[in-house]
């Protein structure tokens, strides 16, 4: 028996692939995904999904206390520090994950380690991406677990080599959703919330007088 008619006559199969038997017995099952509307145990009433970003730029007396008082309100916010780059302790860019719920709180905590120069905050509704990439993996689960069950009654080694490379590529794209949906649903729990920080720049005698000068000039062009 050739390995399509086995699989062809798997109606659950073709059920959770959506599918009609073909020569290699399973439909690719990416066409099955994009058909279905709703991810597994939610519906798109439920709310939506947001993702929910800041940034903030101050400037501080001394660089590296201000980035030792950043770290510990990450801390105390329950995130921690993704990633940290000075230069030459003039200044300093901190990536830091914080809880969603928290990140407003957060933000003006750390509005107060410096002088603020620069704050924004946006966000993005990925509703329909979790959605899809939630039914997407649904589907590629049913075809899997079907897959080994074939496998598992292959009658023949032709059969079951068959199989084994049809289960190799859809597990393979399984384990590529999840990372995926894995990767969105931290992102949407844990905001990203940048913070610069740049050391006041103090003006000596000859920078004060030059200063005053660069003022006084730009007047003669432009009142206001």
């Amino acid at each position: 028996m050739r390995w399509w008619c086995v699989a062809a006559g798997m109606g659950a199969v073709c059920a959770a692939a959506a599918c009609t038997p073909s020569p290699r017995g399973i439909q690719p099952v990416e066409a099955t995904a994009a058909k279905m509307s709703a991810p597994l145990g939610r519906t798109q009433q439920q709310g939506r999904i947001i993702i929910t970003r800041a940034s903030i730029e101050n400037e501080v007396e001394e660089v590296a206390p201000a980035i030792e008082q950043a770290t510990r309100l990450a801390q105390v916010f329950e995130g921690y520090v993704e990633n940290a780059t000075t230069r030459e302790e003039k200044s300093a860019y901190l990536r830091l994950r914080v809880p969603s719920s928290r990140l407003n709180e957060a933000l003006d905590s750390l509005a107060r380690v410096g002088k603020v120069t620069g704050r924004s905050l946006s966000q993005d509704d990925v509703t329909a991406q979790s959605i899809d990439l939630e039914a997407r993996v649904a589907s590629f689960r049913a075809a899997r677990d079907k897959l080994r069950e074939l496998l598992d009654r292959a009658a023949s080694v032709a059969d079951a080599v068959a199989a084994q490379g049809e289960l190799a590529r859809v597990q393979a794209e399984l384990d590529s959703l999840e990372a995926q949906l894995k990767t969105l649903q931290s992102s949407v729990a844990l905001s990203e919330l940048t913070i610069t920080l740049n050391r006041r720049i103090v003006l000596g005698p000859l920078g004060v007088i030059a200063s005053g000068l660069a003022k006084v000039i730009g007047k003669l062009f432009v009142w206001r």
